[in-house]
C-alpha cells in the first residue's frame, strides 16, 4: 500500500473513530445527569433508570436494516444518515417535557446508531487490509466506551453551567459535526 493510501486509511479510520466516541457521548452521558432531569420532569426512579435502555431499542430494531442499506446504498449516505438521525435525536430529546417523549425520542435517537455501528463496521472492513481488519474493527469499538466515558465524565459538568437540555445540545451537536465531515471527507 502506498503512502497516500496508508494515509488516507488512517484518516478514513480516524473519522469512524470519531463518529463512534460522538455518537456515544450523549446517550451515555445521559444516565449520569438522570438525576437532574429526574428533578426537572418530576420522574420516578424506575423512569430514570430507564434513559439507557431505551436508546438501545433503536439499534436492536435497527442494526440488520442498517446492514442491508450500507450494502445496497453505500456506506457514506448510511453513515450520514445514522449521525443526523442521532443529533437530531438528541436535538429533540433536549426539549423533552415529559418521561413518554424522553423515552420515544432517545429511542429514535437510537435508530441512528443501529444505522451507525453495522456501516462503521463495514466501512473500516473496506479501507483495512486483511491482516489487520480486526485490529482497526477493534479500534473502531472503542469509541463506544470511550464516548460514554466521555459523556459521563462532560455532561454533568455541561448540566451544572448551562442545564442538561444544553447539555444534550451539545452532545447533538458532537454528533452534528462528525455527520457533516463524514459527508466532505468519507468515500466508499
Amino acid at each position: 500500500m502506498s503512502g497516500a493510501a496508508a494515509g488516507d486509511r488512517y484518516a478514513i479510520l480516524a473519522l469512524i473513530l470519531t463518529a463512534q466516541t460522538f455518537a456515544n457521548v450523549g446517550p451515555l452521558g445521559i444516565p449520569a445527569i438522570a438525576g437532574v432531569i429526574r428533578d426537572d420532569l418530576g420522574l420516578t426512579l424506575t423512569q430514570a433508570g430507564s434513559f439507557l435502555s431505551a436508546y438501545y431499542v433503536g439499534p436492536i430494531l435497527m442494526s440488520l436494516p442498517a446492514g442491508t442499506m450500507a450494502d445496497r446504498w453505500g456506506v457514506k449516505p448510511t453513515l450520514v444518515v445514522g449521525q443526523v438521525i442521532i443529533a437530531v435525536g438528541l436535538a429533540a430529546v433536549s426539549a423533552a417535557g415529559a418521561y413518554s417523549s424522553l423515552i420515544v425520542l432517545l429511542g429514535a435517537a437510537g435508530v441512528g446508531y443501529g444505522m451507525l455501528n453495522p456501516t462503521s463496521t463495514k466501512a473500516v472492513m473496506a479501507w483495512s487490509p486483511p491482516a489487520q481488519r480486526a485490529t482497526a474493527v477493534g479500534l473502531k469499538q472503542v469509541g463506544l466506551p470511550f464516548g460514554g466515558a466521555l459523556g459521563a465524565a462532560l455532561l454533568p459538568l455541561l448540566a451544572v453551567v448551562i442545564g442538561w437540555r444544553l447539555a444534550i445540545l451539545a452532545a447533538a451537536a458532537l454528533i452534528a459535526v462528525s455527520a457533516v465531515a463524514t459527508a466532505l471527507v468519507y468515500r466508499d
